[in-house]
């Protein structure tokens, strides 16, 4: 049973007083915390240092080998994941770990890997921080050196391309949450010694030279951080896709996070890593073929549990609707949870940011998605 104590939840005013105005208190804060013991935090993060070691020697098998076209990509998405991945000044500055288990003796197992998604990372660096301070729990018996590691992230970012100017343009689509993250990140930049603005992207111009703003004058911006998913630029946008490769080649642009990271993120590289790794502790069986039940169906490129299907022998359980249901799809053997009392399954989220540095948890008593109930942790 997963250790819960007691802990009121933050108000959207405590948020505000911290410096975020975007707050949703029933998903994002729960009125408990799970209780962690170092060894199970230490867990948690050595898995995540040593499943991103095997992501990495399992890209550089499908580059080496030339299989990145077997995952469907556009050309000239094939071009930039395979131009970042060549080049070192290209560098991963963040992305998540959803595991199982960990706790009441459910051994660990990975689900997928977030590699260029931004969801949680508010929660994982501020929200579950400001829960523990407001409620007198000691601050630093929390995993949730994230923002830390941002700040550390950047600083080997601009080290990689010392040709560049330190000056950081973040973006986003119309959304208070992208908003809100934009500048969390931006906040990490800036203590990296970066200069920092943040622009809707229908007013960004991006050019074959660079990525521009022109309000209240032109200025280039050599560093990008766009929340927007490259699967949605490189199938949606071809125009961008095209614009943001030339910039990048160029060298007058620096994207944040770099293309091969979607290639991470491609839930086809789970059958990959499994392939590789057969049997390895970590990894349930995946593969391209239906597996027998129980197992989960799950669309190559779907996100937050949209289109997941849990196949359970008796019968079979759906995630909602996100328009991923066409694509390709992916078996993955059927993770086991740890529970609550409720029957709310427990997921790990660990974010890597050139190490291990934070966690957080997702509890649902079904398909875990983004409006499952965050809710954070101490260790004692």
């Amino acid at each position: 049973m997963v250790r819960l104590v007691e802990a009121k939840p933050i108000s959207s005013d405590d948020l505000a007083r911290a410096g975020f105005d975007w707050f949703d208190q029933e998903y994002q804060c729960a009125g408990e915390m799970v209780e962690l013991t170092e060894p199970e935090v230490d867990a948690y993060l050595d898995a995540a240092e040593e499943l991103y070691e095997m992501f990495v020697d399992t890209a550089e098998e499908i580059m080496s080998n030339n299989l990145l076209p077997e995952f469907g990509f556009p050309l000239e998405m094939n071009a930039q994941i395979w131009e970042s991945w060549e080049e070192d000044r290209y560098w991963h500055v963040y992305g998540r770990f959803d595991l199982a288990g960990g706790m009441d003796g459910v051994p660990i197992k990975l689900i997928e890997f977030n590699a260029d998604t931004a969801t949680l990372v508010l929660e994982t660096a501020v929200v579950q921080w400001l829960q523990a301070k407001l409620n007198g729990f000691d601050e630093a018996a929390q995993a949730s050196d994230l923002f830390e590691a941002l700040r550390d992230q950047f600083d080997k970012l601009a080290a990689l391309n010392p040709q560049l100017e330190r000056r950081l343009l973040t973006t986003c689509f119309d959304s208070s949450e992208d908003y809100w993250t934009c500048r969390l990140i931006e906040k990490a930049a800036n203590d990296a010694g970066f200069d920092c603005d943040f622009e809707d992207v229908d007013a960004v111009t991006f050019a074959p030279g660079g990525v521009f703003t022109t309000d209240p004058e032109e200025v280039c911006w050599p560093y990008l951080y766009k929340l927007i998913p490259w699967e949605s630029i490189a199938f949606e946008e071809p125009e961008l896709l095209d614009l943001l490769g030339q910039s990048m080649k160029s060298g007058s642009t620096m994207v944040i996070n770099p293309p091969y990271t979607l290639l991470f993120q491609h839930k086809r590289f789970l059958a990959k890593l499994y392939e590789k790794y057969p049997d390895h502790p970590y990894l349930l069986k995946t593969s391209l073929a239906p597996l027998p039940a129980p197992c989960a169906r799950k669309p190559v490129l779907g996100r937050e549990g949209k289109n997941v299907e849990l196949l359970l022998g008796t019968g079979a359980i759906a995630g909602a609707d996100g328009g991923y249901g066409a694509q390709q799809s992916i078996w993955q053997e059927l993770a086991q949870f740890a529970v609550d009392g409720k029957g709310n399954k427990y997921q790990a989220g660990v974010f890597f940011a050139g190490r291990p540095a934070g966690l957080g948890f997702r509890r649902d008593p079904r398909i875990h998605s983004d409006r499952s109930q965050f809710i954070g942790h101490i260790i004692r």
